[in-house]
């Protein structure tokens, strides 16, 4: 009875072996050699060595820090504790007693007040807590606290979008920075309210907060918050007895959230900083400060506010006053160490808007949110003007800061729509690269034939410069002119035009 197929097999392969067994040898040899380079290699490309090489030498950048395991660890299990799900204390339940708070309903609306910290056994500590209290506000698309130390908007979260980067990944991005000044601070003849204690007061639907306090002089301000479904739009409304006449300064001075640049990600944000820009309702000025300073402008204002690369914030005045803006640029909340070789710093801006009241209540309203094009020209204020600002050196090419904005927004517009009809960004990108070659295949055909003459007539040229070239330039221009006239051609058409309207 023969024997199975794996039995011959392997004495196949036992016989090569007695015959051949220099070629195992060679075989283990190679394998051995590889492995070992793979492990120098991936050693080498991980060390601090390299790193530095790279990173110091070659790009000219700060050298990363390298984050240990466990350090990561806690950053992660602290990332976790910051974002934690919003909790709201049951009706019967004082701040510091009771049990555990129970977490609001997922996607329901509307606002609740919950404790400031947890319980201590210092009785001042305890004190402080019971004052400063935060107001929950949940909306379809943002999450709004606001402390009643200030009555401060001190965080901002927008639900349809997370980070894609660092420790924070897939969480939801908070527009306004960790640790930062928040927004909505308020001063009266330059008596601030930022540090007052106010009581707050929620609607029944959920959606609006007002906050009491009381001036140096005992007299009661209210800062009335409205908020809305669907809408990145939060009304401000200042009011108060005895403030018409009064300087009233509305301000966002906790900056805005870079949404990409995080300890993980050392060069994000290099390309896209934050920027300042304010505008009368008609025109839009742009700022972005290379270090730490002050601009003030005067004159007729509508709003003032701040970008990142996603995001935009502003306070707006519900018209246009005569007024007073201040931008302070000044170094970023939160930001990581970027070495000390970085010639420019990592800039976040404060801005605030000062008018006179002209009655006992100023009305304004906060937009925080995407720097989305559909988001921002509804309200038909030239938000949307600060998506493509053109600054520092390129505002003086051939008035780029006048033509450059509106055909950007064109192509932005032309490519959402294209978006819109096939639902897909790729084949959006080919038809607007195929409409592209479409609109200027004239001046590329022309541009061709151009060259095509002029490289025909090179000969005659060359003759007519051997003839008049050195002894007499001028006449040389000039049978030269008189050739191309003669010949049909246009030696000044933009053969490059085409391909610089396609970039």
């Amino acid at each position: 009875m023969p024997r199975n197929l794996y039995s011959i097999d392997f004495d196949l392969n036992e016989i090569n072996f007695k015959r051949h067994p220099e070629r195992h040898s060679d075989v283990n040899k190679n394998s051995l050699i590889a492995i070992l380079l793979i492990a120098l290699t991936v050693i080498l490309f991980n060390s601090a060595q390299w790193n530095k090489f790279w990173y110091g030498t070659i790009l000219k950048k700060p050298v990363p820090a390298v984050t240990p395991p466990s350090q990561r660890a806690a950053a992660k299990e602290a990332a976790a504790k910051d974002t934690a799900e919003i909790k709201v204390l049951l009706p019967d339940e004082k701040p510091g007693e009771g049990g555990t708070p129970a977490p609001a309903a997922a996607g329901a609306g509307g606002a609740k007040i919950e404790g400031a910290g947890e319980a201590e056994a210092d009785s001042a500590a305890l004190a402080a807590q019971i004052v400063e209290d935060t107001v929950i506000v949940e909306t379809n698309r943002i999450i709004a606290a606001i402390s009643t130390k200030g009555g401060r908007i001190v965080s901002l979260k927008a639900k349809d979008y997370k980070y894609a980067v660092g420790p924070r990944k897939d969480q939801t991005i908070d527009l306004l920075p960790r640790n930062s000044l928040g927004g909505a601070q308020l001063s009266v003849n330059n008596e601030s309210f930022d540090d007052r204690f106010f009581d707050a007061a929620v609607s029944p639907d959920g959606y609006t907060v007002a906050l009491e306090a009381k001036s140096a002089s005992g007299r009661l301000v209210r800062k009335v918050f409205t908020f809305a479904d669907d809408a990145y739009k939060i009304g401000y409304a200042v009011s108060g007895d005895g403030i018409a006449g009064q300087k009233v300064t509305l301000g966002w001075a906790g900056g805005i959230e870079d949404s990409e640049a995080t300890p993980d990600v050392p060069f994000g944000g290099e390309m896209d900083r934050r920027r300042a820009h304010y505008s009368d309702g008609r025109t839009v000025n742009h700022l972005e400060m290379k270090k730490k300073g002050v601009e003030e402008p005067s004159g007729a204002f509508r709003w003032v506010g701040m970008s990142s690369k996603y995001f935009f914030a502003a306070i707006v005045a519900d018209t246009l006053y005569d007024a007073d803006i201040r931008v302070e640029g000044r170094g970023a909340s939160g930001k990581p160490s970027s070495g000390k070789g970085k010639k420019t710093q990592d800039i976040d801006y404060s801005v605030y808007y000062q008018s006179e009241a002209k009655a006992d209540s100023v009305a304004a309203w906060i937009y925080a949110g995407p720097s989305k094009v559909g988001e921002l020209s509804q309200y038909r204020i030239k938000l949307d003007k600060t998506l493509f600002p053109v600054l520092s050196w390129a505002r003086y090419i051939f008035w780029a800061d006048l033509w450059f904005p509106p055909i950007a927004e064109i192509i932005l517009k032309l490519l959402l729509y294209l978006h819109k009809l096939f639902k897909d960004y790729g084949i959006a990108i080919l038809l607007l690269t195929l409409l592209s070659k479409v609109v200027t295949f004239p001046l590329t055909q022309s541009s061709n034939k151009s060259m095509t003459r002029m490289r025909d007539l090179q000969p005659k040229v060359a003759a007519l410069r051997q003839k008049h070239g050195k002894a007499n330039p001028q006449k040389f221009n000039e049978e030269m002119m008189a050739l191309y006239k003669a010949e049909g051609v246009n030696p000044f058409n933009p053969g490059c035009l085409p391909m610089f309207l396609q970039m």
